[in-house]
């Protein structure tokens, strides 16, 4: 598995290499095709991540099988891609630091990404089950960081006449890797005189790993004409969770549906042991010469001991171990199918202190899609963070008899609004909305016919 720390002390580096995507990840292409305005739409196997209930309305598919399935999503705030190799340069000059921080935003360089791996979904009649996995990665480099980094690089060190006035601002790194497992049944409600039914999943979360790390401010050493630096960083394993999502249903006219879900209403998160430090001491010099990987060299990994740890090495525990649990998500939607044509419209809202979701706090969207010669669709939808930001985006589906092909692609523009400093792990929501960047995701599904409809005795 990929060491995530050989990477969490020095998030500059990173930004260099990332690729920017959107941060928009969801479970299914069709879905991300829809700028994520699906709630009323899932069906089959799919519906186990939207709407439990969903899978006992009619038009539910006799069986559906996913394949695996590959989402990658991600989202930068700061200069343009373009000018990120500035910050591995080795022949910087005064005109190119000064260049390069015109163009970082007050507060500083932020990069969120993830990948998303649904291993395989399968649905029978009103049953469901799915398995994905997660991995999330969100670095933040602050302003004052960025200038540290460059001027080192530039002088091969630090000036001696500024000792006491270095700062890293809130400069910080945290991953995640999890994988979940569900399974969803739905019963049908015969009190109405329309289709409707609610839903139920059980959903477990093995977190096989999550890391916070921290740099802090430097520290002058005038006996050395440098400053001396502090970095922590704090690794979790072993951790299980499990979470209830619940659903309801309807179809109160032909062709519209109408739902509303909570996933993780109740959950639980435990860990099988402590927790792994890492950290240590370095000075100025040694920054302008480190790579990545040579931060792993100078810090061999000891157990977290909450009796001998700093305050500040606590709130980075306390951050990790509230951070690695998934947040309860509410969502609510409609949808009107007629023909080959849907329309769908989608109101989600995230809460809790769960940060292991790719998506803004909260966000409105709305997607149509068409179907063509009957084997291929287009589809695009818009969605808005309801605080700035936006989404666009477009898919396409190819079927071949049960056979079903499909790709879509986001694009997101951040709400370009400065974000405050916070002591609350670097104010994770408003750098969520102010990041831009493109995602994409690609699968293959294989559905079964939907069963023919009852006749009502009356017709017969």
């Amino acid at each position: 598995m990929l060491r995530p720390f050989r990477l969490a002390f020095l998030p500059l580096a990173l930004l260099c290499l990332a690729a920017p995507a959107a941060a928009q990840l969801t479970s299914t292409p069709r879905a991300t095709g829809f700028a994520g305005a699906y709630l009323a739409l899932a069906r089959g196997s799919e519906a186990v991540d939207w709407n439990p209930a969903n899978l006992g309305l009619p038009g539910q598919p006799r069986w559906s099988f996913a394949l695996p399935r590959l989402g990658v999503a991600g989202a930068v705030l700061g200069p343009p891609l373009g000018e990120l190799p500035t910050l591995v340069r080795d022949d910087l000059t005064d005109a190119d630091r000064l260049a390069f921080l015109d163009q970082v935003p007050e507060a500083g360089i932020s990069f969120r990404a993830g990948a998303l791996v649904p291993w395989a979904g399968l649905s029978v009649g009103r049953f469901a089950v799915s398995v994905s996995s997660t991995a999330l990665l969100d670095a933040h480099t602050g302003r004052e960081m960025v200038d540290l980094y460059l001027e080192t690089r530039q002088y091969g060190g630090v000036d001696p006449a500024r000792l006491d006035e270095y700062r890293v601002g809130n400069t910080g790194f945290g991953t995640a890797l999890l994988t979940s497992a569900a399974v969803a049944y739905a019963h049908p409600i015969p009190l109405f005189p329309f289709p409707a039914s609610v839903g139920v999943a059980g959903r477990a979360t093995f977190v096989h790993e999550a890391l916070r790390a921290r740099i802090f401010d430097p520290v002058p050493n005038w006996e050395e004409s440098d400053i001396e630096m502090t970095m922590v960083s704090l690794r979790a394993s072993g951790g299980r969770g499990f979470g209830l999502d619940v659903g309801a249903a309807a179809q109160p006219l032909p062709g519209l549906t109408v739902g509303l879900a909570v996933e993780n209403l109740a959950q639980s998160m435990s860990w099988d042991g402590g927790l792994e430090q890492r950290g240590g001491v370095f000075s100025g010099r040694e920054l302008a010469l480190m790579e990545p990987p040579d931060f792993v060299d100078l810090f061999d990994p000891q157990p977290y001991d909450s009796a001998e740890a700093s305050p500040q090495v606590d709130s980075i525990a306390a951050a990790l171990l509230s951070g690695a649990a998934p947040p309860r998500v509410l969502r609510a939607g409609a949808a009107l199918q007629a023909g080959g044509t849907a329309v769908s419209l989608t109101w989600t809202m995230t809460t809790g202190d769960g940060r292991l979701f790719a998506g803004w706090p909260q966000q409105l969207a709305v997607g149509v899609e068409q179907r063509l010669f009957g084997f291929w669709s287009l589809r695009g939808g818009a969605a808005s963070s309801l605080s700035g930001a936006t989404a666009l985006a477009l898919g396409t589906s190819f079927a071949m008899g049960a056979l079903q092909l499909t790709l879509a692609a986001t694009r997101v523009s951040g709400n370009d609004e400065p974000r405050p400093e916070s002591a609350a792990d670097f104010d994770f929501p408003g750098r969520l909305v102010a990041t831009s960047g493109y995602g994409l995701m690609l699968g293959l599904d294989i559905t079964g016919a939907p069963p023919p409809a009852r006749r009502s005795r009356r017709s017969r």
